[in-house]
């Protein structure tokens, strides 16, 4: 049966191009419209023969979203007139004079178009909702404004309450939320009232809430097919209203009176309830747009409760007048047709009223205003009968109930001699009553309870406003794919990371899935019909998974899907199903293993084949996973959080499909994270690192080399130009310093069509002064340092990095090096001689030393000399160190030599070597001498100089790009990481040349420490003397080092006795004996030519 228009008249009329269009009444007489071809028009509202020609137009020069109307003349922005305010596409909210749209002015700024406006009653307040996920509360009189952030997700309406304390709101991200306009703290929020968007244009609902307008006791939230109708500070739900028609619920609003509550629908259908009546009602008028037009406004007319008008997605704009209503007073008080108290008392007689009054009168009952105080109707969610409809059947102060009259009444409908006996003395001013003057004072009856239900306990608004807010909760994030969009929209994107798309369209007309791979030779595209709904995904080398997560009514369980790539076998495919009632919340897929998650807090663990090998207990609900070649990360919920907190832990496993007895992070980590943030992104660097960005934009790095913390690396909100500006972050480099997202302009996510481009933004940790010079040394210093770390771990585990990590050394102290001058240029000596205990080494702080006496600041120069030989003696014990480590691994070493390398060790600290002295006559002191005092040594030439200094090949470059080595791999060897080498390469190279397989089995590259210090310290001036063109402190050492590899053991214990060879005595001066002696002298050409020995071989 075909919808059919009841108890309304409709005049419709052209206002606007097709669009979003917005209403608001001047006063009882005249209309206010905008629209999206920059105008706002004012029509009259009664006159339903004037033409379209006939309205005032004025140009807003903007696309306007929202207009409303400031019906009270106040002070606003030094003028005193009548003022209307437009939302505009803009990013603005502007107020324009009513009288002839001039006087424009800017009331407030958001970082995209506003959306929604209201305003208090007196005109003083504007509340303004924007799509940058902010709402703002201005005052009009002294400017002042309030920001609310708290949604993440377009705001798409706002309401203001009428007595000012709360402030509701309504966004994309499907919630409605109350603020408190004093702190600006939510108070209360309701999840899931309609399907999530992530933009304005992109709603299926404008989410327009409402406020009763006379005591604020009651909010009205719409969802899709229902109006919810919640009390006010304790936010219990008091009613529903609900009807077939009725399915796309967007526009819910009171009568001016709030006895009358409309509701607008995205399919055109109006209707509207009594708001004291009962909640199964029906509607007292229906309205059914011919075209089923979205409804964009819908507004009451603040002077007449029959009249109302509203506007549709075509511009056009309609005005209704409600037939049939029962009309009703501000004070809640039904006002009695003269039909109904003629039937009220027609089997009363004169004597019943006494002499002084005679209804008989035709003229007295015409001219008489009979009124009834009927208290506010309220309800009880557990029964659909009013709360006031059991009250009634009260009898008297004993509790007596009379069930005939409660079983004759029924919903909706008076009992004629009900109301005789009650309100009999009300309506001829008598207060013989008790009873009802006792109601009358309370405003209601006493509460009772009734047919064995318990009655709401009504509280009074004092009572209610002196109750402290409820303390807000703690977040507890769903789970989600990293690099994936929100489930809910039609096209999406199910993770999006290094190895390729995989893209989801879930419409009416296509459900499939699309699979793109960056690297177009490794795979071809792959398109899959997505018959079985699947909503996760994850992408590797390996294999494409895919799985349900029991969004499917008719799903019993969670059910994954792989896909093999590059595999001979015939059969690419494999399904499993997770145990009756267990469904998949998050996925992850790495070098030869697949993870399950479920919401029974199961990890299970399968081969890409398919084979189950592990099943792990996770301590809360897992919020993702993520896998790095045989890594697998799990965040999940460790324990229920503080207020606007959440606590979350991290695991990352090495996957084996065996016992593993060591794992990377075995033990629970917490999950460093902003305040009141979510994780956005969570993953491994391209080097294997696990990392997490949060909503604020900071990326952490769990950094092992520091003492196991989290250390953020990145803002990604500092490179935005907004507020509601985002980078949805995709993966990062720590060795190319960069980090791969998508900029969204006022949203989190991007759009799948057209096809996002890929923005590079550099790693930059967040330390103070950034915009200063020493704050961009002092980053790109602690930046070199944590990638030191992570170069000399990828090395020990087989990676051919050694070229990025003597980049990086020299990137540290270029840092350390500027930061040196700038010191000095600030006359801080202390400062630089802190600068110089940072410095690496000892060749570094040789430079700072030619520095200083370039400066001529020779105190200076002793001190940093004291410095350089300490950094020497560390050297030393560095490379003793590692000596004794090797010497310790070997099996054929004896237990004595064993523990004598371990005696030798810790003595070590107690040796020291002077550095070489500087000559007076050096090229250095001659400049010194020729420069003059006023030099300054603040300008970039002394930082420059500063580099000359310590630089062999003299580079002055300022940015170092941190790229990997290029390495030639094959399609099969591509699935391992680009940066693995073969075992043959993973020997130790030597500055003389790489030694072969058989000189590693007859020689041993080791040093005895102690004997080799006794060495050095001795035949350092010799090697000097023979090696005239060496004045490098590290060159002496190596060439002093190969020589003493040459001698045999013999002549090793010797020096380690703290002499020298069997024939020296301690006494000698420092390279006497030795230069007699042939094995110990020796040259350039044979240094070359040398031959290393094993020295534990036996002969």
């Amino acid at each position: 049966m075909a919808d059919t228009n009841a108890n309304v008249d409709c005049v419709t009329r052209f206002g606007h191009c097709d669009g979003h269009t917005d209403c608001t009444f001047i006063d009882g007489n005249k209309l206010m419209t905008c629209g999206v071809d920059s105008e706002v028009r004012v029509w009259p509202v009664d006159d339903t023969d004037a033409d379209d020609d006939q309205s005032d137009s004025y140009a807003v020069e903007d696309i306007a979203y929202a207009i409303v109307a400031n019906l009270i003349q106040c002070h606003v922005f030094g003028t005193q007139s009548t003022e209307f305010f437009i939302a505009c596409d803009s990013n603005a909210v502007k107020s324009y004079s009513v009288s002839d749209g001039e006087n424009e002015r800017t009331v407030c700024r958001f970082t995209t178009n506003a959306t929604h406006l209201d305003i208090s009653s007196d005109g003083q307040l504007l509340a303004a909702s924007a799509a940058d996920f902010t709402l703002k509360l201005i005052d009009l009189e002294n400017k002042d404004q309030k920001t609310f952030d708290g949604h993440s997700a377009p705001v798409l309406s706002v309401a203001l309450d009428p007595k000012r304390q709360y402030l509701a709101s309504a966004a994309c991200d499907g919630t409605v939320r109350v603020w408190n306009t004093d702190n600006q703290n939510c108070v209360h929020f309701w999840s899931d009232c309609w399907p999530k968007s992530n933009d304005f244009e992109n709603s299926k609902t404008l989410g327009r809430i409402c406020w009763e307008p006379i005591s604020g006791q009651w909010i009205a939230v719409p969802r899709m097919d229902r109006i919810d109708v919640y009390r006010r500070d304790t936010w219990d739900l008091m009613s529903t209203f609900r009807h077939d028609r009725l399915t796309q619920i967007s526009i819910v609003t009171y009568s001016a009176d709030g006895n009358y509550l409309a509701v607008g629908t995205g399919d055109g259908v109006v209707m509207i309830w009594d708001s004291k009546g009962a909640a199964d009602a029906e509607p007292i008028a229906k309205f059914f747009h011919n075209k089923s037009l979205r409804i964009t406004s819908l507004k009451w007319n603040p002077k007449s409760a029959k009249q109302l008008c509203f506007c549709d997605i075509s511009g056009q704009f309609s005005v209704l007048n409600v037939q049939n209503l029962v009309a009703k007073s501000a004070d809640n008080r039904l006002a009695l047709s003269q039909e109904v108290v003629n039937d009220m008392f027609a089997d009363l007689s004169d004597d019943d009223f006494g002499a002084d009054e005679d209804l008989t009168d035709g003229a007295n009952l015409k001219t008489r205003t009979v009124s009834l105080d009927l208290p506010k109707v309220e309800y009880n969610p557990k029964f659909k009968q009013t709360i006031e409809d059991r009250r009634e059947r009260a009898v008297d102060d004993t509790g007596a109930a009379d069930e005939d009259n409660m079983n004759a009444e029924e919903d909706n409908e008076f009992d004629i001699g009900a109301i005789k006996s009650r309100y009999e003395s009300q309506i001829f001013g008598e207060t013989g009553d008790p009873h009802g003057s006792q109601s009358r004072a309370e405003g209601r009856p006493h509460s009772r309870q009734s047919g064995g239900q318990p009655v709401v306990d009504v509280k009074d608004d004092d009572t209610a406003a002196d109750e402290e807010p409820p303390e807000p909760l703690p977040i507890r994030q769903e789970p989600f794919q990293s690099g994936s969009t929100p489930i809910h929209f039609e096209q999406r994107f199910m993770v999006w990371n290094s190895v390729g798309i995989v893209r989801c369209y879930n419409t009416d007309a296509d459900n499939s899935v699309d699979v793109e791979f960056h690297d177009q030779t490794y795979h071809h595209s792959i398109h899959l019909p997505n018959v079985q709904n699947y909503t996760v995904a994850d992408l590797s080398s390996e294999a494409l998974v895919l799985a349900t997560n029991g969004t499917d009514e008719s799903a019993t369980c969670g059910k994954l899907f792989c896909m093999l790539f590059n595999i001979w076998d015939a059969t690419k495919e494999w399904q499993i199903e997770m145990n009756a009632g267990e469904y998949i919340e998050s996925v992850a897929t790495g070098a030869g293993f697949v993870a399950v998650a479920t919401d029974r807090r199961f990890v299970r663990i399968l081969t890409t084949g398919g084979i189950q090998t592990n099943i792990i207990s996770i301590a809360g609900r897992v919020v993702c996973m993520a896998a790095f070649e045989r890594l697998l990360m799990i965040i999940y919920h460790s324990a229920g959080g503080v207020p606007e907190e959440q606590s979350l832990a991290m695991y990352v496993l090495r996957i084996e499909h065996k016992p593993i007895a060591k794992h990377p992070v075995p033990n629970p980590v917490p999950v460093a994270l902003s305040p009141k943030c979510e994780v956005s992104w969570a993953g491994f660097t391209d080097e294997g690192t696990p990392c997490v960005a949060d909503l604020d934009g900071i990326i952490r790095i769990y950094n092992t080399g520091v003492g196991n913390t989290w250390v953020p690396i990145a803002s990604t909100k500092d490179h935005a130009k907004g507020k509601s500006d985002n980078f949805f972050v995709i993966g990062l480099s720590e060795i190319q310093n960069q980090i791969r997202c998508i900029f969204c302009k006022g949203t989190r996510f991007p759009a799948t069509v057209p096809k996002p481009s890929v923005t590079l933004l550099p790693l930059q940790m967040p330390l103070c002064e950034m915009f200063t010079s020493k704050g961009k040394h002092e980053e790109e210093h602690i930046r070199s340092q944590l990638l030191s770390s992570l170069l000399k771990r990828l090395s020990k585990d087989g990676f051919d990095v050694d070229s990025n990590l003597e980049e990086c050394n020299k990137t540290a102290i270029n840092s350390l090096i500027k930061l040196f001058a700038m010191a000095l240029g600030a006359d801080r000596e202390s400062l630089a001689v802190e600068i110089s205990h940072l410095m690496p080494n000892k060749r570094a702080v040789e430079g700072a030393i030619k520095f200083a006496e370039r400066q001529k600041r020779r105190t200076l120069a002793q001190k940093l000399a004291e410095i350089a030989e300490q950094k020497l003696a560390e050297e030393l014990n560095q490379l003793s160190d590692e000596d004794v480590e090797v010497i310790d691994e070997t099996s054929e070493m004896p237990s004595k030599l064993r523990i004598r390398s371990i005696e030798d060790r810790q003595t070590a600290n107690e040796f020291q070597l002077k550095p070489k002295p500087m000559r007076k006559g050096s090229a250095v002191a001659e400049e010194q001498e020729s420069e003059s005092d006023s030099e300054s040594i603040v300008n970039t030439n002394a930082i420059e100089t500063a580099e000359d200094i310590y630089s062999d090949d003299n580079s002055n470059s300022n940015s170092v790009s941190l790229k990997p080595k290029a390495v030639s791999i094959t399609r099969e060897q591509s699935r391992g990481n680009p940066f693995k080498v073969t075992q043959n390469t993973r020997n130790k190279r030597k500055k003389g040349g790489e030694s072969s397989d058989e000189d590693d089995g007859d020689g041993d590259d080791t040093c005895d420490g102690q004997a080799f210090r006794n060495y050095y310290k001795h035949m350092k001036q010799i090697i000097r003397d023979d090696n005239s063109d060496v004045e490098d402190e590290e060159e002496v050492i190596t060439i002093a080092k190969d020589r003493f590899r040459e001698l045999d053991r013999t002549e090793r214990q010797g020096w380690a006795s703290g002499g020298g060879p069997r024939a020296q005595p301690k006494k000698q001066r420092k390279g006497k004996a030795d230069k007699t002696d042939p094995k110990t002298i020796t040259n350039k050409e044979n240094a070359s030519n040398k031959k290393i020995t094993n020295f534990f071989t036996k002969n």
